[in-house]
């Protein structure tokens, strides 16, 4: 997925404060991206992308389906336990993202767990 590339380079330049993977198993699935912090003050992150190939009549259709996917996209690192890993090695604060991309448009979703 070309996202997923786009993505995984802008965080790579994070390096020094993340060791980041892309496609590991952890929980019952394999996350897209996961930025695991080399210091405590810093928070866990997990990243799902989910790419929009439909056509639209109009921007709002494709605004309302690009939320749903990104909502979808959250929902799925919760059901799969994708925080699994990092918990295991005592990261207490993670932020999710949900993320849906249409070309040039994007959705993001966060939530934060403590």
């Amino acid at each position: 997925m070309f996202y997923h590339g786009l993505m995984l380079g802008n965080v790579a330049m994070m390096r020094e404060g993340y060791f980041v993977t892309s496609n590991l198993e952890s929980g019952e699935g394999r996350f897209d991206i996961q930025m695991e912090p080399r210091k405590p003050i810093l928070p866990g992150i997990i990243m799902e992308l989910k790419s929009n190939r439909e056509e639209y009549a109009d921007e709002e259709t494709r605004d309302r389906s690009l939320e749903r996917e990104a909502a979808e996209a959250l929902a799925q690192i919760e059901k799969k336990e994708y925080i699994t890993n990092l918990r295991m090695r005592g990261v207490k604060s993670i932020i999710l993202y949900g993320m849906a991309f249409k070309g040039k448009h994007a959705k993001v979703l966060s939530k934060v767990l403590e």
